[in-house]
């Protein structure tokens, strides 16, 4: 997970507007205190499993955008932004690409008086040397 978190970071550090979209990319939550508009991710499922005769890594991988406006447009447009850099996209993990990264659910709700979409992405890294 730390390869993988480390590359996610990159991919975003090199997205200059994703950056000036939100105060913040968290792993897992921000802390206490963050100001809004802010994102996080966490690692949902990883699991290790033989396939097509190679060793892969099988993650989910949620993306949050929280939001205090009073409409859901900031988290919406947050989301978008973030899923047209991420989904269907290869990252570079150790010198190596993933073969797989792509969007499997989004959702929005309203909790508190906060906005919070989510997008949950399916990773698959290639495991052989």
């Amino acid at each position: 997970m730390k390869r993988l978190r480390r590359a996610i970071y990159d991919k975003f550090e090199g997205e200059f507007e994703l950056v000036g979209l939100v105060t913040g990319f968290y792993f897992t939550e921000a802390p206490k205190g963050t100001k809004y508009p802010y994102a996080t991710f966490a690692l949902v499922v990883e699991d290790v499993e033989p396939r097509f005769g190679s060793l892969g890594e099988n993650s989910l991988i949620r993306f949050n955008f929280f939001s205090q406006q009073s409409y859901a447009t900031q988290a919406e447009n947050m989301a978008d932004s973030f899923d047209a850099v991420f989904n269907e996209c290869s990252l570079l993990v150790a010198g190596r690409e993933f073969g797989f990264f792509q969007r499997e659910q989004r959702m929005i709700t309203k909790i508190d008086g906060v906005w919070q979409e989510s997008i949950l992405y399916r990773c698959m890294l290639d495991q052989t040397d």
